[in-house]
């Protein structure tokens, strides 16, 4: 037919042109992919030379964060990324800067108090869940201690899906795939050293495997933040920090309440589910009072998302 031999329209042209473009930037993303799966298997073989129940211990920790995780900072970047992602395709940089920044903001106010809740209630709150049967007391110390260092990083781990979908929204995605995996290098060498001060402090030695991905990745948020402002300068640094300032104040009076709660009723299963309802209270409270606008800005997409 004279169809199959007509020269290729402009409508062609484009689809190919995206294809090409898919292509070029899913080679980066498999590449980052897979250093944060070289990451896990070697974090694995080092624990596995390590006391029984270590591995388990791990996996077990790094599930139980992945839960604030994916609710704090798949939810915000998923509902976000399309605004993220028009303002970056239409080239409006003040827009994209504020869609970013306000992003970022709500991520940090959710991140910051669920670290220091999992930090100091992860303990009840996995014998409470998990503690039966062949989950012995021991095992909820292992996964406790585990998670407190995994804890440090999800403020970290929070922000970087952010920040690795705005590069993606700028159409780049080689500066998060070779952080990625310079960030993997960093985490092994961590690992390694980490697991052996540990040992010699008398502390559980895979902690330090979960300190090391913990700072590793704080490590590369950072200077993939960096990047990210140095390639587009309308991203103001000044009400991010602000954000951090007064999230970390809040966070600070929580843990204050949660301490002096767990120091008068213990830590039972009816306590726990006590200091996690004054944490909230307690948290939002006190951001309330600092006028945390992303407290604020959380309502918004929370109201958003249930009209729609």
């Amino acid at each position: 037919p004279s169809s199959v031999l007509r020269p290729p329209s402009s409508v062609d042209a484009i689809a190919a042109a995206d294809v090409t473009q898919i292509l070029r930037m899913m080679g980066p993303r498999v590449l980052g992919l897979g250093a944060v799966q070289v990451n896990f298997i070697v974090n694995t073989r080092i624990a596995s030379q390590m006391q029984t129940g270590a591995v388990s211990a791990l996996d077990t920790a790094f599930a139980i964060m992945i839960l604030p995780l994916a609710a704090i900072a798949q939810s915000i970047g998923t509902a976000l990324f399309p605004e993220i992602s028009k303002h970056a395709a239409r080239g409006d940089k003040a827009a994209f800067a504020q869609a970013i920044t306000k992003a970022l903001n709500v991520t940090l106010a959710l991140s910051t108090p669920a670290a220091l809740g999992l930090a100091m209630l992860g303990q009840p709150l996995i014998r409470i869940l998990f503690e039966r049967g062949a989950f012995t007391a021991q095992s909820t110390q292992y996964v406790a201690a585990a998670l407190a260092w995994f804890a440090l990083g999800l403020i970290g781990h929070a922000a970087l899906e952010l920040i690795a979908r705005a590069f993606y929204a700028l159409k780049d995605s080689t500066r998060p795939a070779v952080l990625s995996v310079l960030s993997m290098v960093l985490n092994v060498a961590l690992s390694l050293f980490l697991s052996r001060q540990f040992a010699a402090w008398g502390w559980l030695p895979f902690g330090g495997l979960a300190l090391a991905m913990s700072l590793s990745t704080l490590i590369e948020v950072v200077v993939l933040f960096v990047l990210l402002t140095r390639r587009t300068p309308e991203i103001m640094l000044g009400p991010t920090v602000m954000a951090l300032v007064k999230s970390l104040i809040a966070t600070a009076a929580m843990g204050l309440a949660i301490w002096g709660w767990q120091r008068l009723v213990g830590d039972g299963d009816w306590a726990t589910v006590g200091a996690l309802v004054i944490a909230a209270v307690v948290y939002f409270g006190a951001a309330a009072l600092l006028k945390l606008e992303a407290i604020q800005m959380l309502r918004e997409l929370v109201l958003r998302r249930l009209g729609r």
